[in-house]
């Protein structure tokens, strides 16, 4: 046999070492009754940003890290009983009431549903946002939106969806507004004006009346050249902003869908009076409306807005004896049954 094949004295000598540690080794864990296991993160928290989940407020997702994020995240829903309610940890830093985020798009799901253009930049089919929505986040949160001057440069649906992405998440201010609105003397973007306060609550008083002469001017440019007028609006949504009663009378007769959600007390008879096209009509969030169900709501002449589709009263405190009666009163002279919304 040659030398080469032969095991020297040093490597046998290894090989015996190796095999003594390996069964000490297992012997040490057969005495402590453990298992070996594979080494775990030190972390269990989401490793992607928290934007891309929709994590944000508006007003101070500038400021928040990365732990802050994963604290205040919610747990997911999993298979098996809930975790102990120690495990969750309280969510001190989240807006409540009309103030949060999350209140603002539940408020507005409606109406964004029922116009004449879904909304998406506040589409929620998926847990992670599109690249459109992290890209109006990132505008609007880091960047404190898009700069006045290059608001003539974009398309009106994307101002559209601008408008709509911030009344939810980081309303805009009054100035913003006003120069989208006089973009195209429309008083609107895209058919549509959304007041959200208390942010743009002063702008309301002189947006309105600039918006009541919209179908005479209208009718002015009906034969001008422009390939791409602009369209008549159709939508106006007011959400936590003082509306004064006295404004009903200067809305465009235009409108199709009205959305009058949590403000304060108004004549709701003058919409019978001033809003005669509306297909849709959204007086969600007031409590007012629930005072004054037999007073007022069983007693108006529903049938005369003719086109009235869909009306929604969620969270008015609407009691339940009064349901049939209000759906009879809605559908008194109608063809076809008329959508009532009572609960989200």
């Amino acid at each position: 046999m040659s030398s080469s094949n032969r095991e020297r004295p040093e490597d046998h000598v290894t090989t015996l070492l190796h095999t003594l540690r390996g069964e000490a080794f297992r012997r040490q864990l057969n005495l402590q009754g453990s298992r070996i296991r594979a080494p775990t993160s030190l972390s269990s928290g989401p490793s992607l940003p928290p934007v891309l989940f929709g994590d944000h407020t508006g007003d101070d997702a500038p400021s928040r890290d990365v732990s802050s994020s994963h604290q205040s995240r919610t747990l997911s829903k999993t298979a098996g009983p809930p975790p102990p309610r120690s495990w969750i940890p309280p969510s001190s830093s989240r807006s409540s009431g009309s103030t949060s985020p999350e209140w603002r798009r539940n408020a507005l799901s409606l109406v964004f549903e029922y116009t004449r253009s879904s909304s998406k930049a506040i589409d929620q089919s998926s847990k992670v946002p599109t690249l459109f929505q992290t890209c109006l986040h990132r505008l609007l949160i880091d960047f404190g939106g898009i700069p006045v001057d290059l608001f003539s440069f974009l398309p009106r649906h994307i101002l559209r969806e601008y408008v709509r992405y911030s009344a939810v998440f980081a309303p805009l201010p009054k100035e913003d507004l006003e120069a989208i609105w006089a973009l195209e003397n429309a008083g609107s973007v895209d058919g549509e004006v959304i007041i959200t306060g208390p942010y743009a609550s002063s702008v309301l008083s002189r947006q309105v009346p600039s918006v009541s002469d919209v179908p005479s001017e209208w009718d002015a440019n009906d034969n001008s050249s422009d390939p791409d007028p602009p369209p008549i609006m159709d939508t106006f949504i007011v959400l936590s902003a003082p509306f004064p009663p006295s404004l009903m009378s200067l809305l465009p007769v235009t409108l199709t869908h009205l959305a009058l959600v949590n403000i304060q007390r108004l004549p709701i008879q003058t919409i019978l009076i001033h809003v005669p096209l509306l297909k849709f009509l959204d007086l969600s969030y007031n409590l007012w409306v629930g005072e004054i169900v037999e007073n007022k709501l069983l007693r108006m002449e529903w049938r005369r807005l003719r086109n009235l589709e869909v009306v929604c009263f969620r969270e008015c405190g609407i009691a339940e004896e009064h349901t049939k009666a209000l759906q009879e009163v809605l559908n008194k002279g109608r063809l076809t049954d008329m959508k009532l919304i009572l609960m989200d």
